[in-house]
Protein backbone atom coordinates (compact mmCIF):
# COMPACT_ATOMS: atom_id res chain seq x y z
CA UNK A 1 0.00 0.00 0.00
CA UNK A 2 2.62 2.52 1.16
CA UNK A 3 5.26 1.17 -1.21
CA UNK A 4 5.09 4.37 -3.69
CA UNK A 5 5.13 6.38 -0.99
CA UNK A 6 8.14 5.10 0.80
CA UNK A 7 9.92 4.81 -3.25
CA UNK A 8 9.37 8.43 -3.48
CA UNK A 9 11.77 9.32 -0.21
CA UNK A 10 14.45 7.44 -1.29
CA UNK A 11 17.48 8.32 -2.89
CA UNK A 12 17.76 8.06 -6.74
CA UNK A 13 19.00 4.63 -7.44
CA UNK A 14 17.69 2.85 -4.39
CA UNK A 15 14.72 0.44 -5.17
CA UNK A 16 12.59 -1.39 -2.65
CA UNK A 17 13.92 -5.39 -3.30
CA UNK A 18 13.22 -6.47 0.97
CA UNK A 19 9.71 -5.79 1.70
CA UNK A 20 10.35 -5.06 5.35
CA UNK A 21 10.86 -2.06 7.52
CA UNK A 22 12.63 -1.26 10.71
CA UNK A 23 12.04 1.89 13.31
CA UNK A 24 14.25 2.41 15.69
CA UNK A 25 15.64 4.18 18.18
CA UNK A 26 18.73 3.96 20.52
CA UNK A 27 20.76 5.32 23.44
CA UNK A 28 24.52 5.91 24.57
CA UNK A 29 27.04 6.50 26.80
CA UNK A 30 27.53 9.71 24.41
CA UNK A 31 28.12 11.25 21.01
CA UNK A 32 30.70 9.51 19.33
CA UNK A 33 30.24 5.96 17.92
CA UNK A 34 34.10 5.66 17.97
CA UNK A 35 34.19 6.55 21.79
CA UNK A 36 31.10 5.66 23.02
CA UNK A 37 28.82 2.29 23.94
CA UNK A 38 25.29 1.54 22.67
CA UNK A 39 23.35 0.63 25.97
CA UNK A 40 19.77 0.54 24.64
CA UNK A 41 18.33 -0.32 21.10
CA UNK A 42 14.66 -0.86 20.61
CA UNK A 43 12.70 -1.08 17.09
CA UNK A 44 9.61 -2.08 14.77
CA UNK A 45 9.80 -4.05 11.76
CA UNK A 46 6.74 -3.80 9.19
CA UNK A 47 5.74 -4.37 6.31
CA UNK A 48 5.08 -2.45 3.54
CA UNK A 49 1.29 -2.15 4.91
CA UNK A 50 3.17 -0.78 7.81
CA UNK A 51 1.55 -3.91 9.59
CA UNK A 52 3.82 -4.45 12.55
CA UNK A 53 5.36 -7.78 12.41
CA UNK A 54 7.75 -8.00 15.40
CA UNK A 55 9.35 -5.57 18.01
CA UNK A 56 12.19 -6.36 20.33
CA UNK A 57 13.90 -3.96 22.87
CA UNK A 58 17.30 -4.55 24.39
CA UNK A 59 19.68 -3.42 26.97
CA UNK A 60 23.76 -3.99 26.61
CA UNK A 61 26.49 -3.50 28.68
CA UNK A 62 28.71 -0.83 27.94
CA UNK A 63 32.90 0.03 29.08
CA UNK A 64 33.18 2.15 32.23
CA UNK A 65 36.05 4.38 30.46
CA UNK A 66 33.00 5.09 27.69
CA UNK A 67 30.38 6.17 29.79
CA UNK A 68 29.84 10.32 30.18
CA UNK A 69 27.14 11.39 33.07
CA UNK A 70 26.05 14.40 30.27
CA UNK A 71 24.65 11.78 28.11
CA UNK A 72 22.65 10.46 31.44
CA UNK A 73 21.70 13.43 32.63
CA UNK A 74 20.54 15.06 30.00
CA UNK A 75 19.37 12.17 27.94
CA UNK A 76 18.44 8.26 28.68
CA UNK A 77 18.56 8.87 32.58
CA UNK A 78 20.18 5.64 32.97
CA UNK A 79 22.69 5.30 35.87
CA UNK A 80 26.05 4.00 35.47
CA UNK A 81 25.21 1.03 38.17
CA UNK A 82 22.91 0.04 36.56
CA UNK A 83 23.73 0.13 33.20
CA UNK A 84 26.20 -2.35 34.46
CA UNK A 85 23.98 -5.15 34.79
CA UNK A 86 22.69 -5.07 31.56
CA UNK A 87 23.59 -8.38 29.02
CA UNK A 88 26.99 -8.84 27.63
CA UNK A 89 26.47 -6.77 24.26
CA UNK A 90 27.75 -9.68 22.42
CA UNK A 91 25.40 -11.79 23.52
CA UNK A 92 22.62 -8.78 22.78
CA UNK A 93 24.13 -8.26 19.34
CA UNK A 94 23.96 -11.93 18.74
CA UNK A 95 19.78 -11.68 19.98
CA UNK A 96 19.50 -9.24 17.81
CA UNK A 97 20.64 -11.08 14.84
CA UNK A 98 18.04 -13.68 15.83
CA UNK A 99 15.13 -11.27 15.94
CA UNK A 100 16.32 -9.85 12.13
CA UNK A 101 16.62 -12.97 10.41
CA UNK A 102 13.16 -13.86 9.82
CA UNK A 103 13.25 -10.81 7.63
CA UNK A 104 16.40 -11.03 5.96
CA UNK A 105 15.99 -11.33 2.10
CA UNK A 106 17.41 -14.49 0.46
CA UNK A 107 19.15 -11.97 -1.62
CA UNK A 108 20.59 -9.99 1.24
CA UNK A 109 18.65 -6.93 -0.06
CA UNK A 110 18.63 -4.62 3.07
CA UNK A 111 15.99 -3.52 5.24
CA UNK A 112 15.16 -0.18 5.33
CA UNK A 113 16.35 1.45 8.35
CA UNK A 114 14.04 4.16 9.82
CA UNK A 115 15.06 6.86 12.14
CA UNK A 116 14.20 10.31 13.81
CA UNK A 117 17.62 11.65 12.99
CA UNK A 118 18.90 13.86 10.83
CA UNK A 119 22.93 12.80 10.73
CA UNK A 120 23.05 8.97 10.67
CA UNK A 121 23.55 8.75 14.28
CA UNK A 122 21.34 5.65 14.89
CA UNK A 123 22.44 3.57 12.33
CA UNK A 124 25.96 4.74 13.01
CA UNK A 125 25.95 3.38 16.66
CA UNK A 126 24.28 0.25 15.21
CA UNK A 127 27.08 -0.86 12.89
CA UNK A 128 29.68 0.23 15.64
CA UNK A 129 27.73 -1.83 18.12
CA UNK A 130 28.30 -4.79 15.73
CA UNK A 131 31.38 -3.71 14.61
CA UNK A 132 32.85 -4.07 18.02
CA UNK A 133 31.72 -7.36 19.02
CA UNK A 134 33.24 -8.88 15.84
CA UNK A 135 29.87 -9.24 13.49
CA UNK A 136 30.21 -6.93 11.27
CA UNK A 137 29.76 -9.18 8.36
CA UNK A 138 26.03 -9.98 10.09
CA UNK A 139 25.35 -6.12 9.59
CA UNK A 140 26.08 -5.95 6.16
CA UNK A 141 24.06 -8.83 5.48
CA UNK A 142 20.83 -7.00 6.70
CA UNK A 143 21.53 -3.17 6.84
CA UNK A 144 23.48 -1.04 4.07
CA UNK A 145 24.59 1.99 4.91
CA UNK A 146 22.67 4.94 2.53
CA UNK A 147 19.74 3.16 2.58
CA UNK A 148 17.73 4.53 5.18
CA UNK A 149 15.16 7.07 6.28
CA UNK A 150 15.04 10.17 8.53
CA UNK A 151 11.60 11.07 9.93
CA UNK A 152 13.13 14.27 10.17
CA UNK A 153 13.47 14.97 6.66
CA UNK A 154 10.80 13.25 5.32
CA UNK A 155 8.64 15.68 7.27
CA UNK A 156 10.74 18.72 5.89
CA UNK A 157 9.90 17.43 2.34
CA UNK A 158 6.15 17.28 3.31
CA UNK A 159 6.18 20.71 4.56
CA UNK A 160 4.21 19.86 8.15
CA UNK A 161 4.87 23.35 10.08
CA UNK A 162 5.88 22.55 13.28
CA UNK A 163 7.81 25.18 15.97
CA UNK A 164 10.59 22.12 15.79
CA UNK A 165 10.89 18.46 14.11
CA UNK A 166 11.59 17.56 17.86
CA UNK A 167 10.02 13.82 19.10
CA UNK A 168 8.16 15.37 21.79
CA UNK A 169 6.90 18.13 19.46
CA UNK A 170 5.55 14.83 17.33
CA UNK A 171 4.40 13.15 20.20
CA UNK A 172 2.05 16.23 21.00
CA UNK A 173 0.95 16.73 17.69
CA UNK A 174 -0.05 13.14 17.47
CA UNK A 175 -1.71 13.14 21.34
CA UNK A 176 0.50 10.47 22.06
CA UNK A 177 2.41 10.06 25.47
CA UNK A 178 6.35 9.92 25.15
CA UNK A 179 8.66 8.95 28.04
CA UNK A 180 11.80 11.20 26.03
CA UNK A 181 15.08 8.90 25.52
CA UNK A 182 13.01 5.51 26.88
CA UNK A 183 13.65 3.24 23.93
CA UNK A 184 10.45 1.82 23.04
CA UNK A 185 8.64 5.27 23.77
CA UNK A 186 10.71 6.78 21.39
CA UNK A 187 10.52 4.41 18.78
CA UNK A 188 6.55 3.90 19.23
CA UNK A 189 6.66 7.83 17.88
CA UNK A 190 8.77 7.72 15.70
CA UNK A 191 6.99 4.84 14.10
CA UNK A 192 3.78 6.86 14.23
CA UNK A 193 5.38 9.73 12.49
CA UNK A 194 6.87 7.71 9.87
CA UNK A 195 2.87 6.34 9.16
CA UNK A 196 1.42 10.19 9.20
CA UNK A 197 4.02 11.03 7.01
CA UNK A 198 3.34 8.93 4.80
CA UNK A 199 -0.42 8.64 5.19
CA UNK A 200 -0.41 12.22 4.32
CA UNK A 201 2.03 12.18 1.46
CA UNK A 202 1.06 13.25 -2.01
CA UNK A 203 2.70 10.71 -3.34
CA UNK A 204 2.47 12.00 -7.26
CA UNK A 205 4.23 15.52 -5.82
CA UNK A 206 6.53 13.54 -3.86
CA UNK A 207 7.79 11.53 -6.95
CA UNK A 208 7.99 14.78 -9.28
CA UNK A 209 10.89 16.17 -6.63
CA UNK A 210 13.07 12.95 -5.95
Amino acid sequence: MYRQAIQSYLSKGFSIENPYIMTCDLETTGFSEKKHDMISFSAKICDLNLDIKDEVTVYAKPKKERWTQAACDHGHRIQLQEALTFPDPRKTAIQLLHFIKPFKSEKNAPILFVSHDTSGFDSRFLKAFFMNQMLIESYWKVFQDDYRLSTIHMARRLGVELEDNKLPTWAKKLGLELNHHEVKSDTDVCFAVFKYILENSNVQQRMEIT
